[in-house]
């Protein structure tokens, strides 16, 4: 999980993916603006992240946008060839 403060305001923005062990199941990639600082504590921060992929994660080849006053934040995620 990356985390970015977003300069001039006092928001960060987390950017997190998942890739699974098994074929079967996709990719997800998480992008989250929020007002606090991801937590210190290793335990938070899984917690942290399983809330946040429920609630925001895309698939390979959807995308997100996130609109604010004075910032946008535009991510996809694509899924690679397996040859």
């Amino acid at each position: 999980m990356l985390c970015y403060q977003i300069e001039g305001t006092p928001n960060y923005l987390l950017i997190s993916w998942k890739v699974p062990l098994l074929r079967h199941r996709k990719n997800e990639l998480c992008v989250h603006v929020c007002t606090n600082r991801l937590p210190e504590e290793q335990k938070e921060k899984n917690i942290f992240r399983k809330n946040m992929h429920k609630t925001n994660k895309i698939f390979p080849d959807e995308s997100i946008q996130l609109n604010y006053d004075d910032f946008r934040v535009s991510a996809t995620i694509s899924s690679g060839s397996h040859d």
